[in-house]
């Protein structure tokens, strides 16, 4: 089952379930409400009601409670930071304000000089699944799921010891090997570059990075 956010072409959003080249409407203005409703698995199943006029899709859980973020988790990129591999995952915090939908610009702030790609999958069960990416047309990514030290279950079971997950909260697992900044080298994205990214099965994200002006 495939759920999605899209926004209306009144500029509101809903909750909705792909089912090949239709959407249907879930009764709920996102993913996040949806999930938060005890029987969402049923609600989903039935639902019937294509969503017409759409404008495209939003970020599925957009104002998510929150969203932990979990570095050097893939070996690939364990390795090719010169770093050993961890005994417990590395977890960090990122913020609703940034999150994005699948087709955007992306700021890159003048005071940063180094801003680098990272193809990730966020939530899941235990996938074998491909991350790719490329920069303006160029493959700088591509791993399984397979090369990841903590995978999704082992990172929920984690993260639950230490707060309290609810529907809707995001937990980003990590990024494989082949960023910029391991590069000879080093490489970065630049004002124009753009980053697409691919899972197996989930889809494409595309964003442009676009460069900020000092005030």
């Amino acid at each position: 089952m495939r759920l999605a956010t899209v926004r209306t072409a009144g500029g509101a959003t809903r909750a909705v379930r792909v089912a090949g080249d239709t959407l249907l409407d879930l009764g709920a203005a996102d993913v996040g409400e949806l999930l938060a409703r005890p029987d969402w698995p049923e609600r989903a199943a039935r639902a019937a009601e294509p969503v017409t006029g759409h404008a495209g899709y939003a970020p599925v859980v957009p104002r998510p409670g929150k969203i932990v973020c979990v570095g050097l988790n893939y070996r690939t990129h364990i390795l090719e930071m010169g770093r050993e591999l961890p005994r417990h995952p590395t977890l960090f915090a990122k913020y609703p304000r940034r999150w994005s939908a699948r087709t955007t610009r992306s700021g890159s702030p003048p005071e940063s000089g180094q801003v680098d790609w990272e193809a990730e999958l966020a939530g899941g069960v235990r996938p074998s699944l491909t991350l790719s990416a490329w920069v303006d047309g160029e493959l700088v990514q591509r791993a399984d799921t397979a090369d990841l030290v903590f995978d999704p279950v082992d990172l929920v079971r984690y993260v639950s010891t230490i707060l309290t997950l609810n529907p809707g909260d995001v937990i980003a697992t990590g990024t494989p090997g082949g960023v910029g900044h391991a590069r000879e080298p080093a490489r970065y994205l630049a004002d124009g570059s753009v980053l697409a990214t691919e899972i197996t099965g989930l889809g494409r994200s595309e964003v442009k990075a676009v460069a900020e002006r000092a005030a």
